[in-house]
């Protein structure tokens, strides 16, 4: 169970507050005697909630309502209506707070996480597994192939990853299954050009073992995280790479917004790379 201490869902009969916490929530949302931890709690569980960690706070926005809990007490800080924000002002902000702060986003079943150590063996099993390999998206990476069948192997990966990460070239970051606390993926964050494009667009990788290549896992993956990516990256869209035969990640595309993208990819390394699908 320790791939699921950081989830907020899994450790939600543990959220609490102070009688100061109770007293500022029922006043910021007119909550009169209702019970503000009960209510907090059903907003967690919502379906429409977005759970994004940053730093040592879990920030919940549904409903015009943001939640702010304390990541290792699970104290409920405060509760509040959200207030507009300034779109230009707050890409900034959070670009420069992807490098600089730990991010981590939920769903019922997915948590979205930085990589540790302790996850080769996880990220072996997805590596390793030859019947996803046809779906991973190597453009741009050098010829990889991202076919890493050993913990050897896989840990000098991570290593790299950590060094992209410092040098702000991406952002890898893996995919626990919660109905089974397992890892069974990751995600990549990068910024990368379509040919013909004025300014950069968002890359989001999304690679996951061939048993959760199926629509309503990534429908899920995909309507968690691509929202989130301009914001987090600065840009004005999002591309991800989906070749004709992946049925399965063509529907969840559709279903969480995306279209085929008019223009290829243009990699760093000259080549343009087709099968992609946008979302604006």
């Amino acid at each position: 169970m320790e791939l699921l201490a950081d989830s907020l869902i899994a450790n939600l009969d543990r959220l609490h507050t102070t009688p100061q916490g109770a007293a500022r929530i029922r006043r910021n949302l007119s909550l009169g005697e209702q019970e503000p931890v009960a209510w907090c709690r059903a907003l967690v569980l919502d379906p429409a909630a977005v759970l994004e960690r940053r730093g040592k706070n879990w920030y919940v926005r549904v409903d015009g309502c943001e939640i702010t809990v304390n990541a290792t007490s699970l104290t409920l800080i405060t509760a509040r209506r959200e207030k507009p924000v300034n779109p230009a002002s707050h890409a900034r902000s959070t670009v420069l707070g992807l490098y600089e702060t730990s991010y981590m986003f939920e769903s019922a079943r997915f948590l979205v996480r930085p990589p540790r150590p302790e996850d080769c063996a996880g990220l072996t099993g997805v590596y390793g597994d030859t019947d996803a390999l046809p779906f991973f998206n190597g453009d741009n990476c050098n010829g990889d192939t991202f076919y890493y069948p050993t913990e050897e192997r896989m840990a000098k990966l991570m290593v790299f990853w950590r060094q992209a990460y410092e040098n702000r070239w991406f952002v890898r970051m893996v995919i626990v299954d919660k109905t089974i606390a397992e890892i069974v993926g990751s995600i990549d964050l990068c910024t990368c050009a379509a040919e013909g494009a004025r300014g950069q667009d968002g890359i989001l990788r999304v690679d996951v073992r061939s048993d959760r290549e199926r629509e309503d896992a990534l429908h899920e993956l995909f309507r968690l995280i691509a929202p989130r990516v301009s914001g987090l990256l600065g840009c004005e869209s999002v591309l991800t790479k989906a070749p004709p035969y992946a049925a399965e990640r063509i529907a969840a595309l559709r279903r969480a917004g995306f279209a085929p993208s008019e223009h290829p990819m243009a990699g760093n390394d000259g080549c343009l790379y087709g099968d992609y699908w946008v979302l604006r």
